[in-house]
C-alpha cells in the first residue's frame, strides 16, 4: 500500500508538471513569441538561414512569418537553368534585402517581382540574396557561390555604412580579411553549426 502510494503520489506529481509546461508553453506562444532558430553555419559566408526552414521572426510589437528556400535565402526555389530567356535580377544584401520585419510577399523584391510580371508577363526574375549583418566580404562569397550560376543580367548591391567596416573585424566565423606585406590576405575562419537537437527545443518548446 505504501509503494503504491508513493507511485500515485509521483504519477501525479509527473502529470501535474506535464500540464504546468503545456499551460506556460501556450501563454509563451500567444503571449511571449520568442524568435525561431533561423541561422546555421555556411563554410563559404560563415552563416546564412536554415535551408527550407519555416518559422517565425519577433520584434517588438510584431511577429513574422518566414520560411527559407533550399539554399538558406528568403527566397522561392529557382533554376539554374533559364529555358524562357528571362532577365535576371539579383538582389544582395543585409537585412534590408533579408526584410524579415514583413511578410515574404510585402518585401520589396517580391513587390517587384509582381509588378514587373504584370506589366511584362514572364520577361523577368528576381532573386534575394540578402542575409542579415552580412558584410561585403560576405556579399560578395554569397554571389560568388549562390548567385552566379544563376547568370544574372543585373546585380544590385546593397551597402550600409558599417559592411565595408566589418570586413576588417577579426570574426572567427566568417569571412574577414586583413593586410600583410602590402596584400589584403582571408583569415581562417570556422563556421558555428548549432546543435540539432538544440534547434529542435527551441523551435518546438518556447518555454525553453
Amino acid at each position: 500500500d505504501k509503494i503504491n502510494k508513493i507511485r500515485n503520489n509521483l504519477f501525479a506529481l509527473i502529470l501535474s508538471i506535464i500540464v504546468f509546461l503545456i499551460f506556460l508553453e501556450i501563454i509563451f506562444r500567444v503571449f511571449f513569441p520568442v524568435t525561431d532558430a533561423l541561422y546555421i553555419g555556411d563554410q563559404n559566408l560563415g552563416s546564412k538561414f536554415i535551408p527550407n526552414k519555416s518559422g517565425i521572426n519577433v520584434i517588438p510589437g510584431k511577429k513574422t512569418d518566414v520560411k527559407f528556400n533550399s539554399e538558406g535565402f528568403r527566397d522561392l526555389n529557382h533554376e539554374v537553368n533559364n529555358p524562357l530567356n528571362k532577365y535576371r535580377i539579383a538582389f544582395i544584401g543585409d537585412s534590408y534585402v533579408a526584410s524579415l520585419q514583413v511578410d515574404f510577399e510585402e518585401t520589396f523584391t517580391q513587390l517587384l517581382a509582381k509588378k514587373l510580371d504584370k506589366d511584362y508577363s514572364r520577361k523577368f526574375e528576381i532573386f534575394n540574396f540578402g542575409i542579415p549583418s552580412y558584410s561585403t566580404a560576405q556579399e560578395y562569397f554569397a554571389y560568388k557561390y549562390y548567385a552566379e550560376k544563376y547568370k544574372p543580367d543585373l546585380v544590385y548591391l546593397f551597402v550600409f555604412t558599417n559592411d565595408p567596416y566589418d570586413n576588417c573585424l577579426p570574426d572567427g566565423t566568417k569571412p574577414t580579411y586583413y593586410i600583410k606585406n602590402n596584400s589584403v590576405m582571408l583569415r581562417e575562419f570556422h563556421p558555428k553549426y548549432p546543435n540539432k537537437f538544440l534547434i529542435f527545443i527551441a523551435d518546438n518548446f518556447k518555454t525553453s
